[in-house]
């Protein structure tokens, strides 16, 4: 049976609603049934998730951390009731901006650039999976040489085909020696190939349905990934934990979307504390990255758009002696604060 997904309104649907704005978890009461009812749903096999207005934030009426504060209270409130939020997704922006989240124009050059790349994707896939797949009885080095020698000539074709290209800011902030956790924006399938490049050895958190697809998914799982099972939530943060701090003694830098998944240009999600937990308990620094993919390499998009993707590092966050829930929150503000300069929504 296909997943089966409810979409809610915050603000009068699930709290009590106010003319002068919900500014602080103190000020955010569920109305009554609400939580009940999500709990329900979800005990009868829905996924809920949660899309609301905020321009609150934009109004300086609140901030971003006093909104993840009351919705941290909403999704604590709702497990306590039996029920869980699978997402929340929020629009922080004042209606009287001028935001452009209008799709790229898509022509004849896009649709046939997109086209090849995807051929050079399903010809060259097979042929690099099994050869690394044949180098399962060598050393990790070799193989992760290969897949770095495809994933150059990968970006090179997409550049050629595409017309898409990157520029990188603060490569000056990636540690020379010894690892680190790199807690980076998701907008695209772009930053799961493309940060291979220039953050290197890396290995990074996905699913693991991923490792099954054939030759791709199959050369991925020899090189080290930390593959999680998202429907056991206590045994991927276990695993995360356990993988993660292994492969950082071994020298990677350990790759991680906070946000869980791809989320649209101009919209945010709430950051998971899975490798702001790694972070405290190794003690590892954790560099923030972000970038706007998504504006050019649409999610779920088989069109790839002209243009040159930014990327900003951001400089190291120290964790020793911090929660993860302030190690969490400082590459929340870091990253969101990036974004504002380098993207258009």
């Amino acid at each position: 049976m296909s997943q089966r997904y409810v979409i809610l309104d915050r603000d009068g649907v699930i709290n009590v609603d106010s003319d002068d704005y919900i500014k602080s978890p103190e000020e955010w009461l569920p109305l009554d049934g609400s939580l009940q009812a999500i709990a329900e749903l979800y005990q009868h096999g829905y996924k809920i998730v949660v899309i609301t207005n905020q321009s609150g934030v934009a109004r300086g009426l609140f901030t971003l951390a006093s909104l993840h504060a009351m919705h941290d209270k909403m999704q604590k409130l709702v497990a306590d009731a039996g029920g869980k939020i699978e997402a929340i997704y929020f629009c922080p922006h004042d209606p009287s901006e001028r935001v452009n989240t209008s799709s790229p124009k898509a022509d004849f050059k896009v649709y046939l650039g997109s086209s090849l790349f995807f051929l050079y994707i399903l010809v060259s896939t097979p042929v690099v999976g099994l050869l690394i797949l044949a180098c399962k009885p060598l050393t990790f080095e070799i193989r992760y040489q290969i897949a770095n020698i495809w994933i150059n000539q990968l970006m090179a074709v997409l550049k050629l085909t595409c017309g898409l290209s990157y520029e990188v800011e603060g490569l000056e902030n990636l540690p020379e020696q010894g690892a680190a956790i790199i807690l980076s924006k998701h907008q695209s399938a772009w930053e799961t190939i493309a940060l291979r490049q220039f953050i290197h050895p890396q290995t990074a958190v996905l699913k693991k349905s991923l490792l099954q697809i054939p030759f791709g998914g199959w050369a991925l799982s020899t090189l080290k990934p930390i593959a999680i099972d998202r429907q056991n939530q206590k045994e991927a943060l276990k695993m995360l934990i356990d993988q993660g701090s292994a492969r950082l003694e071994d020298g990677l830098f350990v790759l991680i979307f906070p946000e869980g998944t791809r989320v649209a240009p101009g919209a945010q999600a709430k950051f998971n504390a899975g490798g702001a937990m790694l972070a405290q308990k190794t003690g590892f620094p954790v560099i923030p990255l972000a970038h706007n993919a998504g504006e050019f390499w649409p999610r779920n998009s088989f069109l790839k758009y002209p243009g040159t993707i930014k990327v900003k590092i951001g400089p190291a966050i120290l964790t020793a002696d911090k929660k993860s829930k302030e190690i969490n929150a400082e590459a929340e503000a870091w990253i969101n604060q990036a974004m504002q300069e380098i993207s258009k929504y």
